[in-house]
């Protein structure tokens, strides 16, 4: 998170177990509805994530067929020693539609000036 401080924005892939709070928690606790939830969780439970559609995207590839993605963001505050960001970065998922790879990303770009696709196209390049 050093980077943010200095104003830097970016997009890194993080694994499937990189918590963050899909929403700021109401109470204090590090437990149970308290607690940091995974990537994979909160793209596949969480409500940001469930009701949005999926983006479909196409990457070429120099030495590679081209690649047929679908990608979906959403704002979430990571966890720092078990408690929220106080700024929130973008979370990504991208999912290959042959292969059916998922892969998760973080992005802090406070107005969203990449798309969830050049985001993925960016950090997958």
């Amino acid at each position: 998170m050093a980077l943010d401080t200095r104003g830097e924005r970016y997009v890194c892939a993080v694994p499937a177990s990189f918590a963050c709070f899909p929403t700021r928690p109401k109470c204090t606790s590090t437990q149970g509805a308290c607690a940091a939830k995974r990537a994979d969780n909160v793209v596949r439970w969480g409500k940001l994530f469930r009701g949005q559609p999926w983006r479909k995207i196409t990457l070429a590839r120099q030495t590679l067929t081209p690649q047929n993605w679908q990608v979906k963001a959403a704002q979430v505050y990571l966890s720092a020693g078990g408690r929220p960001t106080e700024c929130s970065y973008w979370r990504i998922v991208a999912e290959n539609l042959q292969t059916r790879e998922v892969k998760y990303f973080v992005s802090i770009a406070v107005s969203y000036p990449l798309s969830p696709e050049l985001a993925y196209a960016h950090a997958s390049a």
